[in-house]
């Protein structure tokens, strides 16, 4: 089932069987129960990376957040976390280095701001299935 509804996915509908399926943030909040937060955000908007200072150790407080930066900068009581992160939910762990996206999901996963996380599975799944129909 889950081949059928990828073969058919194009990003904002498919088909499994006879069932044509519509997608959207509202179908996956309800189907996975995940809470819709506050924040509509994706990969490519911009946020103030002021508050994504607490993860780093204290040498590296100062560096350019919006570029990316080594994995090992990351104050050790967040590094793991960030590492499933990255290893889980953007399928990134073989890179070192973080981005800034990496801190908005890391913001969100620790308490201090609240993500809409169907939103974002959303567009993740779309980007997917735009770029395997080129």
């Amino acid at each position: 089932m889950t081949k059928e509804f990828a073969l058919h996915f194009t990003g904002s509908s498919t088909k499994v069987k006879i069932l044509y399926l519509q997608i959207s943030p509202e179908v996956i909040a309800s189907v996975t129960k995940i809470p819709r937060g506050q924040d509509i955000w994706f990969k490519n908007f911009r946020f103030d990376m002021e508050p994504c200072k607490v993860f780093l150790k204290l040498e590296f407080v100062e560096i350019d957040l919006t570029k990316a930066i080594p994995r090992k900068y990351i104050k050790d009581s967040y590094a793991n976390f960030l590492f499933n992160i990255q290893c889980y939910f953007t399928c990134e762990d073989r890179y070192q280095k973080v981005y800034s996206y990496h801190f908005k999901l890391l913001l969100h996963f620790t308490g201090m701001i609240s993500l809409n996380l169907p939103y974002f599975l959303f567009r993740s799944v779309s980007k997917i299935a735009d770029k395997v129909q080129l």
